[in-house]
């Protein structure tokens, strides 16, 4: 089931972040040169000569600095890095089997100067971290993923109770689907508290939908050209919103779109700003396609209560055959025809048919190419 795969992600996530315990708001009892870091503190229960490393995330790790702990389990690492990242902090005592290794991940930035602290034969997780306040951000994001791994678990074990009672299991799933949205605000929220931070920069690459967030990833996008130019993951947003970037929709423009509607009467979009709403580009080709409209047609007339208009679209060629699906499967809404696409493809650059886009009161698009569980968690985000 689709469903299940989310805590799975969210697990993917936490393994490349297992942040100690930090203390926010400690003075650093060292002070980094100007231009490098410094990683300093102390492990009980080390031997003397248990490796410390720090090295880069990449898939060909870089090592930054290494040292060897002494009599008294101190170590220090110093060194430079290009910019402001995500490294990885291992204490392996020599000798010992791989699964003995001790590593959790810190912000090393030039100018900073951390301390951990912690027994080399307890986790990781329970080391303290002072000293650095990108550190501390990042421990808050994970605070924020692991709390939704724990519900997430939790209703994947409801809907695999609820999998032979289908009105359980609806319930349980708009549940998990509200959850969901719940952890993308999060996020969000996040993000905006922490704008300049590299965990922000973090979270909005690789914990938000582009399809779903699309408008709030664009405008980061921005800021984080402005903030952080060289962070990978400014980097990375930045390629996945310019893959296509002649078919992300980012504002209607000035031009109005209108099409006929189902009784030839001229119907424009803009006649609905002032409500949210949701454009929806269909085709009949195939039953599949056909099944999915009625579906989006149904999930918007539940949403119309709080509401949400739909301005539906429909590529059929023949007049009639849309008007004859129409009246078969009970379709409402703002029901227009534009046989083959011609005016919605001159109008829009879509990708391919299915295709939607999410209007706010003010019609700004607000989400694109929504379908299935992303469309549900839209509306969701939306009215709920």
């Amino acid at each position: 089931m689709k469903n299940l795969l989310w805590s799975a992600v969210l697990r993917s996530v936490l393994l490349l972040l297992p942040v100690a315990a930090c203390q926010r708001g400690t003075a650093p009892t060292t002070r980094a040169g100007a231009t490098g870091f410094s990683v300093q503190g102390r492990l009980t229960s080390a031997v003397p000569g248990t490796v410390i490393s720090l090295k880069s995330l990449a898939n060909a790790p870089v090592v930054l600095d290494s040292a060897l702990v002494d009599e008294k389990g101190r170590f220090e690492l110093r060194g430079q890095v290009p910019d402001t990242a995500l490294y990885r902090f291992a204490a392996r005592t020599p000798g010992a089997p791989a699964d003995s290794v001790r590593t959790l991940t810190l912000v090393i930035g030039n100018g900073s100067a951390q301390q951990i602290a912690g027994d080399l034969r307890r986790s990781a997780a329970t080391y303290v971290v002072r000293g650095y306040a990108e550190t501390d951000q990042l421990q808050e994001l994970q605070v924020l993923i692991r709390q939704q791994e724990r519900r997430v678990q939790g209703l994947e074990r409801r809907l695999v109770a609820a999998n032979s009672h289908p009105d359980t299991m609806q319930v349980v799933q708009r549940r998990y689907y509200q959850t969901k949205t719940l952890f993308r605000r999060g996020v969000r929220q996040f993000v905006r508290a922490r704008p300049a931070s590299l965990a922000a920069a973090y979270a909005t690459a690789h914990l938000l939908d582009y399809s779903i967030d699309l408008a709030f990833i664009d405008s980061m996008r921005t800021r984080y050209e402005q903030l952080r130019p060289h962070s990978p993951y400014t980097k990375y947003i930045g390629a996945k919103m310019r893959l296509d970037a002649s078919k992300v929709v980012r504002e209607l423009g000035s031009e109005d779109f209108v099409l006929p509607g189902v009784d030839g009467r001229p119907v424009a979009l803009s006649s609905l700003k002032g409500q949210p709403v949701l454009v929806y580009f269909w085709w009949p080709a195939q039953r599949q396609f056909r099944t999915e409209a009625k579906q989006v047609h149904q999930m918007c007339a539940e949403y119309a209560k709080q509401g949400l208009r739909l301005y539906s679209v429909c590529l059929e060629p023949e007049r009639a055959a849309w008007q004859e699906i129409i009246a078969e499967d009970s379709l409402t809404g703002v029901l227009t025809w534009d046989p083959n696409g011609k005016a919605s493809y001159a109008r829009f650059p879509l990708r391919s048919i299915p295709a939607s886009l999410l209007l706010d009161a003010q019609g700004r698009v607000i989400g694109q190419d929504l379908r299935g569980e992303s469309l549900f968690e839209s509306l969701i985000d939306l009215f709920d």
